[in-house]
């Protein structure tokens, strides 16, 4: 097959699988899927993401993830936890389809971003209708194509920094620009209609590393730890105002669920309570007297539910995956900034998108879900793509 055309449906697979993160609908996966397999029948040099160290290590920490919780599963008998373990290769589906079929494809972040935009954009429409309608079973809060406003907001920490990392990226083309700007309005108004106090915390401390990355690359003679510090105070000052100012009746509710969690972890702090169990080991033994809602899943906070369902096996190993990540992202905007001189790159964009999510999941668990997930790691295999390409570009350079 001509090069050129090899190129486009690869491109196509990119788009479809944005506008598949971007609405939550599994038939645009389908899609990419089998414009991934066409492509990769007719590329040469197909499966070349096998060479790949990067997409390959991410396949090797993620396993050992996977690997930890089914030991863990397995040796206290928890049936329930294996088949839930084994469910998480469902939620990286895009990280596959990248990694197995579509292997190098030029110009992909814009085709990703262009999707994305598309997907989100589709999505902002259905909150319309939505809010048209009246008040949904959450009350004047609206979660689109994704059902649950919390879920719905989780998806906009990721797309923010991709929306505004497009603007900069295509700043000089008045089009893609455009399309960026409208974007971007749209998910942030989104995220209003979602009234989600934690998704709206994560995007505002995104926005300030975003200033703070840009300043610090424009100002050559100037300390990192200066903006490292800044940075922290501004989050931390966000978080206690989001606290102070924005309290709901519920919050109480929530402190319960975390005393709770705390305890399952005192009581099991080697392996947890076991995988998916949190809701089963709360009713039971550790539930408080002043609990209102004694039918709960998760205690709304990411680092707790690791901590008492998997203890600190299974925390080490979730969190030894998102150090890496971060620390390849740092490594390879250095690298960029040496090259290309102080401009901001696809690796500070998936820092901050880690910061964000990060924030966010004090007070949710939407990392571990499959509609974040998909994208996240999506967008982690485009950036694997990238570099890679910019990887050997700097060694010709």
């Amino acid at each position: 097959m001509n090069a050129v055309y090899l190129d486009w449906i690869k491109r196509l697979a990119v788009f479809f699988l944005g506008i598949s993160v971007g609405t939550s609908i599994g038939l645009f996966n389908a899609c990419s899927a089998v414009l991934a397999i066409i492509a990769s029948i007719f590329d040469k040099n197909r499966f070349c993401n096998l060479k790949n160290k990067l997409f390959n290590r991410t396949f090797l920490l993620f396993n050992m993830y996977i690997i930890t919780i089914l030991a863990e599963c397995l040796f206290f008998k928890n049936d329930i936890g294996i088949k839930m373990i084994l469910r998480y290769y469902d939620k990286i589906v895009t990280f596959f389809i990248l990694y197995l079929f579509i292997g190098n494809c030029s110009r992909i972040f814009q085709y990703a971003f262009l999707g994305s935009a598309l997907g989100f954009l589709c999505n902002d429409y259905i909150v319309f209708t939505q809010m048209l309608s009246g008040p949904s079973e959450f009350g004047n809060r609206y979660g689109g194509f994704f059902g649950n406003p919390n879920m719905m907001s989780s998806m906009f920490e990721l797309a923010v920094p991709l929306f505004c990392f497009a603007m900069y990226k295509f700043r000089k083309d008045m089009v893609l620009l455009f399309i960026g700007v409208v974007s971007l309005v749209g998910v942030l108004w989104s995220l209003y209609m979602s009234g989600s106090r934690g998704a709206t915390m994560a995007v505002v401390v995104e926005a300030v590393l975003f200033l703070l990355i840009h300043v610090y690359r424009t100002n050559k003679n100037t300390s990192l730890l200066k903006y490292v510090g800044i940075g922290i105070v501004a989050g931390i000052l966000v978080i206690v105002a989001t606290a102070v100012f924005f309290q709901r009746s519920y919050d109480s509710e929530r402190i319960l669920l975390w005393i709770s969690s705390i305890n399952m972890f005192i009581d099991h702090p080697i392996f947890g309570v076991g995988f998916s169990n949190w809701g089963k080991a709360y009713v039971s033994h550790y539930i408080s007297p002043l609990a209102q809602e004694p039918r709960l899943n998760h205690p709304h906070n990411l680092y707790l539910i690791l901590l008492s369902e998997t203890g600190l096996v299974g925390f080490v190993s979730f969190f030894s995956f998102i150090i890496w990540q971060v620390k390849e992202s740092l490594k390879y905007s250095e690298m960029h900034y040496r090259v290309n001189g102080p401009s901001i790159n696809i690796g500070d964009m998936f820092i901050i998108m880690i910061v964000g999510a990060l924030i966010h999941n004090m007070v949710e668990i939407n990392m571990v879900l499959r509609d974040f997930m998909l994208m996240y790691f999506y967008i982690w295999g485009i950036c694997c793509i990238e570099f890679k390409r910019n990887d050997k570009k700097s060694r010709l350079e």
